[in-house]
């Protein structure tokens, strides 16, 4: 029997997942939350084969630092991301960090299907869209661009997670830093941008990527 746990908020899309998965295994269980409700140790007693979490603009940084944290409470599970679009960043941002696959809610269902089988395998996977993304950022030959011409490596890790909605004292927990060191880096952000709240931030950030 196959065992997936999704964390979603959005119940019709959890139902319609149920649906989709149960007419392709012939022996599924499902473990359903939504990001509000407290499921960590839920999850764990599940003992899931594949661990699905939701993603929208409003909950990224959440999930981003809930990724790792469910990493460590399952560390033999694989873990897919199921943005709302398929964002290059977002994909690279959660690949590099403790997920095993990248999906978009906008892929068909033989996408999720070969992400699931994927990932159960032992490998990685991300989907067809930022599979070309990655190929066009291997073969462009152009310098840095984005925040990180106008920002140095630190700076520009902290900006994104600004531009995110997170607070200073989860940036500085998350990137094992002092908040009064996170806060001076977050001045100097804005002094070379130009900028002045975190809403101008993600507009310059948005600016620059596209640039």
């Amino acid at each position: 029997m196959l065992r997936i746990a999704v964390v979603e908020d959005y119940v019709i899309f959890r139902l319609g997942l149920k649906c989709l998965l149960s007419e392709h295994f012939d022996e599924l269980a499902m473990f359903e939350a939504s990001h509000a409700d407290d499921y960590q140790h839920g999850v764990a007693e599940f003992k899931p084969d594949v661990l699905i979490l939701g993603l929208s603009p409003l909950n990224r940084v959440n999930v981003f630092l809930l990724t790792e944290e469910l990493r460590k409470l399952l560390p033999e599970i694989p873990i897919i991301i199921f943005d709302v679009i398929a964002d290059y960043n977002h994909a690279m941002r959660f690949m590099r960090g403790e997920a095993n696959g990248y999906l978009s809610k906008m892929d068909q269902r033989e996408e999720l299907l070969n992400c699931i089988d994927t990932v159960r395998s032992g490998k990685n996977y991300v989907c067809a869209a930022i599979q070309e993304s990655i190929i066009q950022h291997m073969f462009k030959e152009k310098p840095a661009g984005g925040v990180r011409k106008e920002l140095s490596t630190r700076e520009a890790e902290i900006a994104n997670f600004i531009g995110d909605g997170a607070k200073t004292s989860t940036i500085a927990e998350k990137l094992g830093l002092k908040s009064s060191t996170v806060s001076t880096i977050k001045a100097k952000i804005y002094q070379k941008l130009g900028v002045s709240n975190a809403i101008e931030l993600r507009q310059k950030i948005k600016e620059l990527e596209d640039v």
